[in-house]
């Protein structure tokens, strides 16, 4: 009863992210603009890493690898690029569409 519990904790936690992946993946598909490419790429790495630092501690304990601190700053290294990456993608679709608001003047 307890594994499903962490499994169906596991997939509320993670599913914030998943729904930042489709959303950035359907404005990306429908506009193929660079903010759009950004999010999307930020949004993807983002998961992957997440899945990935969920995975890696037993992994890593299991096989008994001796750098296994340094193994996990580099995923956190990726992931804070990830997020840096997504981060500009918003704010580049934010500024096109408040500049679309004032051109159009509303």
């Amino acid at each position: 009863m307890q594994d499903i519990a962490e499994l169906f904790l596991g997939i509320l936690i993670i599913s914030p992210q998943i729904a930042i992946v489709l959303f950035s993946t359907y404005y990306f598909t429908k506009t193929k603009s660079i903010d759009a490419s950004l999010m999307t790429i930020g949004a993807l790495l983002t998961l992957i890493i997440w899945i990935i630092n969920i995975t890696l501690p037993s992994y890593l304990y299991e096989k008994d690898i001796t750098n296994k601190i340094e193994i996990i700053s580099y995923t956190s290294y990726i992931m804070t690029f990830s997020s840096f990456v997504f981060a500009l993608g918003l704010i580049l679709m934010i500024r096109k569409h408040i500049k679309l608001l004032s051109k159009n003047g509303i």
